[in-house]
């Protein structure tokens, strides 16, 4: 099961009781913190937020926290079973963190920063793509172009009826860049 809830200052005391009942049927919390530095401003999780997290890591699941801004707030939640920092909410970066997290893409890096108690400047790590992903043919470095000519000989083998039917995959690098 998968679910996704948004937990803010307007989430209402009954939207809680849902998460946590949400929560209770899965096997894996992720918790996404798309919280900003600025300047002046009070950069960690809000006391109402935080109650809320321990209500989540009484569940006993396994919890991921993926900083999507600030990479102090994992000092909020220093006994995650996984810290990812993404750095940014752009949508190229969440799709990325999405897949490096189910292992659809290769994780390497090294963090540029000293988070104090937990992580020193370059503590990183490295670990392959395990699952093949979806994307296009260009993150791939294949010509479209090229592509519709295998879907022309598909065509026309099922016209001449060669066989009835057909799918073609086209699988590199750990991306499935053509299925039709």
């Amino acid at each position: 099961m998968v679910s996704f809830d948004v937990f803010d200052k307007r989430t209402s005391k009954e939207e809680q009781k849902d998460i946590l009942q949400a929560a209770r049927k899965t096997d894996l919390i992720v918790l996404a913190s798309y919280i900003y530095m600025q300047t002046g401003k009070d950069i960690q999780l809000s006391d109402r937020q935080l109650s809320f997290i321990h209500k989540l890591k009484k569940l006993g699941k396994p919890i991921v926290l993926i900083a999507f801004g600030n990479p102090y707030v994992i000092h909020d939640l220093p006994e995650a079973d996984v810290h990812m920092l993404a750095w940014s909410a752009a949508r190229q970066q969440v799709d990325a963190a999405a897949d490096a997290l189910f292992g659809a893409s290769r994780i390497a890096g090294r963090l540029p920063i000293r988070i104090p108690g937990l992580y020193r400047m370059g503590d990183g790590l490295e670990m392959p793509q395990t699952t093949i992903r979806l994307g296009k043919p260009e993150s791939v470095r294949l010509n479209p172009d090229s592509l519709y000519k295998i879907d022309r000989i598909m065509r026309n083998a099922i016209q001449d009826s060669t066989f009835p039917g057909g799918v073609v995959g086209i699988l590199k690098n750990g991306v499935l860049a053509y299925n039709k």
